[in-house]
């Protein structure tokens, strides 16, 4: 999940994701040259042809060297559930054939491509005996290769990028994600505005169509800065006062201003619509305010700074 991921590496993920069309995670892996990717989308590993690897890295095992940056991921070739329970029916396969992959890889000194994959299970529950379930994945950039393969010790380390360094012990003294040196801020990312143009319109659409469905009247009044987008009205009466949100992932993810927030607090019609896959496929959520503040956390990103008054 994202508040387990390495910030610096969440924003260089969250960026692919962002700036690039929207693939499902069958068509990443697809895309990278798996063959019947849509009966081994869950897999951990899979072979291309002319004998080259594509590998999961999940994000949230990712560490960052705090003094030269290097990401690397440490695993071990068991597999075996923090609580002790073997892997699953299902999970116990993937991991043998990406041990088979990454044996091969070590001994014949290969390079693989790697999708880093983001969780929306957190790892605390995957290793308490829960399934994994993926958020989304994108394809990274760079290679990876196998640093250390020490099955005696059942520890596998994975490095991105050229090889030729390795961690030290003391880098790879646990399987917890270490933290960068010094803390990193997020990194804003946003799409173009003829981008965000369009996202924006498709989900006023989706959200204007889903009421007059329910036979409301609705008033667009988004460029008057009052807090909400729409006035949505049952007969004569203001029934809504609606906050609109649209984002072209599946992921329901969203800025709100101030100004939207105070609306939220002091007016009880306000709520907000989020639009999710507002280019593609839209699927719209409505929350009560109350219902944003409980499903949502609010992190403040930015200040805006002005001088002191005279």
């Amino acid at each position: 999940m994202k508040h387990e991921i390495v910030p610096s590496v969440f924003a260089y993920v969250d960026g692919i994701r962002i700036n690039t069309p929207k693939r499902t995670k069958t068509e990443i892996i697809e895309r990278a040259g798996v063959l019947d990717a849509k009966d081994k989308a869950s897999d951990w590993a899979w072979a291309l042809t002319g004998g080259a690897y594509l590998l999961t890295v999940w994000c949230e095992g990712i560490r960052v060297h705090p003094e030269n940056g290097r990401w690397y991921y440490v695993e071990s070739f068991t597999h075996s559930k923090g609580n002790g329970e073997p892997l699953g029916r299902l999970q116990a396969p993937r991991a043998a054939f990406r041990m088979e992959c990454v044996r091969d890889m070590y001994a014949n000194k290969k390079e693989a491509l790697a999708v880093l994959q983001v969780n929306a299970t957190s790892a605390e529950r995957w290793r308490t005996g829960s399934d994994s379930e993926v958020d989304f994945r994108v394809k990274d950039e760079a290679k990876w290769h196998v640093a250390i393969c020490d099955e005696a010790r059942d520890l596998l380390v994975l490095v991105r990028g050229e090889p030729g360094w390795l961690p030290s012990e003391s880098d790879i003294a646990d399987l917890q994600p270490a933290p960068e040196s010094a803390p990193s801020e997020p990194t804003l990312v946003f799409p173009d505005q003829e981008h965000r143009d369009l996202v924006e319109a498709a989900a006023v659409e989706t959200v204007t169509a889903e009421y007059r469905r329910r036979g409301l009247r609705v008033e667009d009044v988004g460029h008057q800065n009052l807090g909400y987008d729409l006035k949505v009205f049952n007969g004569e009466r203001e029934s809504y006062h609606v906050e609109v949100k649209g984002t072209a992932s599946p992921r329901e993810g969203f800025f709100l201003t101030r100004n939207e927030r105070r609306c939220s607090a002091k007016l009880p019609t306000w709520c907000l619509a989020i639009v999710t896959n507002a280019l593609s496929d839209p699927y719209l959520q409505i929350y009560t305010a109350a219902q944003m503040e409980e499903a949502f956390d609010f992190d403040a990103l930015v200040w805006r700074c002005d001088p002191h008054p005279e």
